[in-house]
């Protein structure tokens, strides 16, 4: 699922709970919420510090023998390169293995070098049962609801309740959301 369509299915969501069936197929970028579910993409990236839609990556990190990379879920390791002396070389996959998104390499590795990692990952289908799926969603329709209030720190949802955003690390977020994406934060070594 790439980004575009990871935005539409949380905005068809949307319209779906409003009574509106949309086919995420047919939102288009400028469309209301999309404006909103964009901004939402970039704060929770942001302050996770990692990235969510499905794509091919590289990332050049530190040797070490476990290596959490920087978008979860991790799907597949295309190649590891290293640098041997001035050659460019590559690790057999035999030596290598994802356990719980993390890249492990079987042994002691001897490099002090930087590795380059290409690999696929991120969420395929979001999916209700995800707890991504509820804050990307609450997340944009109160980013929405308050797109004309600047300076917001609390405000009335259209049930009555009251919900409240918190500065952290300079993101807006829900508070009721962090507890959801805290778990994705990028630890990084």
């Amino acid at each position: 699922m790439n980004l575009l369509d990871f935005l539409k299915n949380i905005v068809a969501e949307i319209y779906n709970e409003k009574g509106q069936v949309i086919d995420p197929d047919s939102l288009l970028a400028t469309d209301k919420y999309m404006i909103q579910a964009k901004k939402t993409y970039r704060i929770f990236a942001g302050y996770c510090k990692r990235d969510f839609a499905l794509d091919d990556y590289t990332a050049r990190v530190s040797a070490y023998n476990e290596i959490e990379l920087p978008v979860l879920p991790v799907n597949s390791i295309t190649s590891i390169r290293y640098f041997r002396d001035t050659d460019l070389d590559y690790f057999d996959s035999s030596d290598y293995y994802i356990d719980d998104n993390t890249l492990c390499f079987d042994g002691e590795l001897l490099y002090d070098k930087d590795l380059i990692i290409s690999y696929n990952g991120g969420i395929e289908t979001l999916t209700e049962e995800n707890p991504l799926f509820e804050a990307f969603l609450e997340q944009t329709k109160a980013l929405y609801d308050t797109k004309d209030m600047v300076g917001v720190t609390d405000f009335t949802t259209q049930n009555g309740g009251v919900s409240k955003f918190a500065n952290k690390n300079g993101f807006v977020i829900l508070k009721d959301m962090l507890g959801l994406i805290d778990q994705y934060i990028y630890r990084g070594f």
